[in-house]
């Protein structure tokens, strides 16, 4: 494994801790598209965690 795999998942675990993103049916597939509904979460959820920062 190289260094950006350990990367990306350290990414997609502080998404999922965070609760910006769950993936599809709580397992993540890097490889596939999201649809826009899963889009549209994600965007939500990070619009609700920088509120609270600012």
């Amino acid at each position: 494994m190289d260094k950006s795999d350990e990367e990306t998942k350290e990414a997609i675990f502080m998404l999922h801790e965070l609760g910006v993103a769950d993936g599809s049916e709580g397992n993540f597939v890097p490889g596939k598209p999201i649809t826009r509904a899963q889009a549209a979460k994600i965007l939500v959820n990070t619009t609700k965690i920088l509120d609270q920062l600012i």
